[in-house]
């Protein structure tokens, strides 16, 4: 267990198979106002390696009550399972240039985002629940390009009363597969925007229930190419807009 520090909680850099974590608590740790949500982070991986033994692995992990970010990934690799972020005064989990293989995360009541990728490929997300967050997952320029083999996805992945369920801004080559969102306090619940992608690509929506008691859209696509299969929008919400870039 790593508490009450008033500095990043665990802070690793160029790591590689070689390291191994497991079963690891990381509580109430960060300056009192970090200049940045970094600064303040439960956990900090940068510049690690995925060799052709593997990246860096991390299991079990708690990170609670972070003046900054829980867990801020930057640069590199890992693959990570059963993570629970919680109550973390900026995101819960940031990815950020990174290349994530993490499975069955909970990312509850953080103030920022409850799981962030910014400018990253190559990512698996799968079994993820995020829940009392200003924004439950969130995606910018994640992928940015048509890439075979380095997409990002989030498979069998849900937003539960978070601000705003899941944003995407200016991100291609993306998969969001069995998504549930319900109980958003903003709409739309999913908001999708590539007007300022400079490339061309699509989206794979597939399997996607969206709940809403707003009247406005439950769904909205902003210049956004998409194959979609499998959407089903319940509730008193205003439905669907969707307008199409046409670039393909």
């Amino acid at each position: 267990m790593i508490e009450d520090n008033a500095i990043v909680g665990f802070r690793a850099y160029t790591t590689d198979s070689s390291t191994s974590l497991a079963n690891v608590t990381i509580l109430n740790n960060g300056p009192e106002s970090p200049l940045n949500p970094h600064e303040g982070a439960g956990i900090l991986f940068r510049s690690t390696s995925w060799t052709s033994k593997g990246p860096a692995e991390i299991s079990d992990l708690v990170v609670e009550n972070s003046t900054g970010s829980g867990v801020v990934m930057a640069k590199g690799g890992a693959i990570g399972s059963n993570w629970t972020i919680r109550g973390n005064s900026a995101n819960g989990a940031s990815f950020i240039e990174f290349h994530p293989k993490v499975e069955n995360l909970a990312s509850e009541d953080n103030i920022g985002n409850g799981v962030s990728v910014i400018d990253s490929s190559n990512v698996e997300l799968s079994n993820v629940h995020t829940s009392g967050n200003g924004i439950g997952l969130y995606f910018q320029e994640s992928n940015y390009v048509m890439s075979g083999g380095k997409n990002v996805s989030c498979h069998t992945c849900s937003s539960d009363g978070d601000q705003r369920g899941i944003v995407v801004r200016d991100s291609i080559d993306l998969q969001l597969i069995s998504i549930t969102v319900e109980g958003s306090q903003s709409e739309p619940a999913l908001d999708i925007d590539n007007t300022g992608n400079l490339f061309p690509g699509i989206i794979i929506l597939d399997d996607i229930a969206v709940h809403s008691t707003s009247s406005n859209y439950s769904v909205r696509l902003e210049g956004v190419d998409a194959e979609i299969s499998g959407l089903d929008l319940s509730g008193n919400g205003g439905g669907m807009y969707w307008m199409a870039r046409g670039s393909l």
